[in-house]
């Protein structure tokens, strides 16, 4: 897109605006104060209140922004009454601190005598708005790019009135950052010439359009019925093949998945190769893709050779060039996904990065023993290439020759550079090396001649003497931004990453960190009143709630904790949990959103319905209510079950990427049975248990002895003795004792038969 055209979309929201102040000028022969029949009274000097307000704000990300010429206020309600009492408008710079652009925009916006610094702070009340603390954001600003025609992106500037109605939005698409400075100039110009010829027009056009936007969004859902169980079982099965079709043998990627790494679809791919009931001509082919995309993405530079970490998203299609960007939430759904896999592969290697992961984590994002951070990011485009990327001399100079001969085959060093120049059309990498473990050790030995364990020491020598340096190169730059803070959304993912893949690798030593984590956030992330917090206040800086994405993935991590332990308290605080999330954020039919009305600055209904930017809070809970539905006398949790399936069934059809999480919830319905474990020989029963928490068997609700009369002895007959009873729709099917035999029966246990 040209500047001519950025300057056009940007801008076809205004244009109603501009014809009518115009108009309204000329026709206007008295003269109005329209500022007064706005506001009421005289405007306020906004250099004698004027100033950065960031810290004490919540996020490392906005804390650090505190030095910045602008003067950014933080994203409180209170911001509302400052602008109607400056007569100003608000100018909201929605951003993500692991976004290199942000960091590089920012930074210039800072820069000494930067012009449009000034007229912001001179016309507007501006704020910084974090979405790492306010994720709810990110679904305005897809949908006000979408009514610009322009591509869902961040930074994104917004233009809003003292009520909180959005008047206009930009996101600066430019080939460099003074290029995306002069655009957002130039926008800025123009919606502050039609505030200044009639802000009554504009308050009250915005206000109509909000209203008409709210309406939009909650009528656009068709209404449909909600599967049943057999319906269900055919949506998985038809998931499992889009999934394998979305493969390109050729090329060895993804195709339709964007940037991001597609940890969340490779987990449900893992989760469907051996789902009951999958046809015996697709069960081969979801297993083949399984194994090559994952051992694809762990031989390539996605990941990260040096710490063991993964990379989050990648320029271009296939895996050879990622950003520099790490994240919480992404490595732990890269952990489970292999994990998953690990079933699949004999070598081993698929549990081994499962665990790396895990492990990176912990070291680099929770040192502290307090739970872990949020994210890793490079600062610039042009520090990342200085820092994670190698020209083929600097390696050779710094490593002995034969460390050098193996990381030469390893990484298939090049002097002109291992990236494809077709992923980056400017060429602004030529020269330089990504690193990676394409061949393995065998490979690297065979080719070279040498002895295998030879070939190991030599490897891990090389990784860990350039570990070392790029470590310098970081500290002595500042090139990487750590957000540290504590968010209940990442911490829960993690929590529930090391107890699903400690499960599916019998690490018991990974289930107890889990366990632990979980432990930590019960005391640590709820308030002396009661309540969920998403980021705990601490140190004299603001707390923030909880949104709906932050609920969903605690819910799911503690029903995750309660299948492998079957505590009765972990069952209650996952339903103490929900119904705290009903009583907040579910609406009267049952739709649930990021924030309450009341709290909300910007009034929109907030709905996480598909993959944004990571895990939806409507395909989450699904699952999870559709197992409290199960085993709860709370009958909202069904209601809350049966709308979310009734929205999103239609959309898993039309883009099941987009939906992997609630594909991974149906296997509850598909399933739709509960397997309760009763009597109190545990020689017995343990190994029951162990074949109930097979990965086949992910739709099984397990309910230990202790919770067998929650619903009433009438809906869970319990039989004497030790063993497992089936149970579905309240009715007994069948009682085990030995594994073997429960095993085939959960595996023949389909619709229809």
């Amino acid at each position: 897109m040209n500047r001519l055209q950025q300057k056009l979309s940007t801008l076809v929201i205004l244009l109603s605006l501009s014809l009518f102040a115009n108009c309204k000028k000329q026709e206007e022969a008295a003269e109005v104060d329209e500022r007064q029949s706005v506001f009421g009274g005289s405007a306020q000097s906004i250099e004698a209140t004027g100033q950065n307000n960031l810290e004490n704000e919540p996020t490392a990300f906005l804390r650090s922004r505190q030095g910045d010429a602008v003067n950014w206020q933080a994203w409180t309600p209170e911001l509302l009454d400052w602008a109607h009492s400056e007569q100003r408008p608000i100018l909201a710079v929605v951003a993500n601190g692991d976004n290199p652009l942000t960091h590089s925009l920012l930074d210039e916006l800072s820069s000494e005598g930067n012009k449009l610094a000034r007229e912001m702070n001179e016309s507007c009340v501006c704020t910084l708005v974090d979405v790492n603390a306010n994720p709810e954001l990110v679904f305005l600003a897809v949908r006000l790019t979408a009514e610009i025609g322009q591509p869902f992106g961040l930074p994104l500037f917004v233009w809003l009135t003292h009520e909180g109605n959005p008047v206009a939005s930009s996101f600066p698409l430019a080939s460099s950052v003074e290029g995306m400075i002069d655009a957002i100039s130039e926008s800025h110009s123009v919606v502050m010439n039609i505030w200044e010829n009639s802000p009554s027009y504009i308050v009250k056009d915005s206000g109509e359009k909000a209203e008409g936007r709210r309406e939009a969004v909650l009528t656009e859902i068709d209404d449909e019925e909600r599967p049943d169980r057999a319906q269900a079982h055919e949506m998985l099965v038809e998931s499992a093949g889009s999934l394998t079709a979305l493969y390109d043998p050729a090329s060895r990627s993804i195709d339709q998945v964007g940037g991001m790494l597609p940890s969340r679809m490779l987990g449900l791919s893992s989760s469907l190769a051996d789902f009951p009931g999958l046809p015996a001509y697709l069960l081969p082919r979801a297993q083949e893709v399984v194994v090559e995309v994952l051992g694809q993405l762990m031989r390539s530079p996605m990941r990260d050779p040096l710490d063991q970490g993964m990379f989050d998203v990648r320029r271009g299609r296939g895996w050879v060039l990622p950003f520099p960007t790490k994240s919480v939430s992404s490595g732990a759904a890269a952990s489970i996904a292999f994990a998953e896999g690990a079933r699949l592969d004999e070598s081993g290697s698929f549990a081994t990065v499962a665990k790396e992961l895990l492990q990176h984590q912990s070291e680099t994002m929770g040192a502290d023993g307090e739970g872990v951070g949020s994210y890793q990011s490079v600062v610039s485009g042009e520090l990342g290439r200085e820092t994670f990327f190698w020209k083929q001399k600097e390696i050779e100079e710094l490593l002995t020759p034969q460390q050098f001969s193996v990381v030469s085959k390893a990484a298939s060093l090049d002097p002109r550079g291992n990236i494809p120049s077709l992923n980056d059309p400017q060429a602004e990498y030529f020269q330089l090396n990504a690193l990676a473990e394409a061949m393995t050790i065998e490979e690297i030995a065979k080719e070279l001649g040498r002895d295998e364990n030879e070939v190991q020491r030599e490897l891990d020598a090389a990784w860990k003497a350039l570990g070392a340096v790029r470590s310098e190169k970081v500290d002595s730059k500042k090139a990487v931004f750590v957000e540290d803070c504590r968010v209940a959304q990442h911490n829960a993912d993690y929590a529930r990453a090391l107890l699903r893949s400690g499960d599916l690798l019998g690490d018991s030593a990974l289930v107890d960190q889990g366990k632990a984590l979980l432990s930590h956030m019960r005391g640590r992330f709820y308030s002396e009143k009661g309540g969920l917090w998403r980021i705990p206040p601490q140190e004299g800086r603001r707390g923030v709630k909880a949104r709906g994405i932050d609920y969903a993935c605690l819910i799911a991590a503690v029903l995750e904790c309660y299948r492998l332990r079957l505590d009765e308290a972990d069952l209650v605080w996952a339903e103490s949990l929900a119904r705290e999330l009903t009583l907040r954020l579910a609406s009267d039919d049952s739709r649930v959103g990021e924030i309450s009305v009341e709290e909300a600055i910007v009034k929109y209904p907030y709905e996480n319905r598909e993959m944004v930017l990571g895990a939806s809070t409507w395909g989450v809970l699904f699952g999870s209510m559709e197992q409290l539905r199960r085993v709860s006398d709370d009958k909202r949790f069904g209601e809350v079950a049966d709308t979310l399936s009734a929205f999103l069934a239609p959309w898993l059809a039309k883009r099941v990427v987009a939906q992997t999480d609630y594909a991974q919830g149906l296997m509850v319905l598909a399933q739709d049975r509960v397997a309760l474990l009763h009597g109190s020989d545990k020689e017995l029963l343990d190994p029951l248990h162990r074949a109930l928490r097979d990965h086949a068997f992910r739709g099984t609700v397990i309910l230990g002895a202790s919770g067998a009369q929650r619903k009433g002895s009438a809906e869970f007959p319990v039989p004497e003795g030790s063993g497992v009873t089936v149970v579905r729709n309240g009715k007994a099917l069948q009682t085990f004792t030995s594994p073997e035999e429960l095993r085939e029966f959960l595996l023949n246990d389909l619709p229809g038969e």
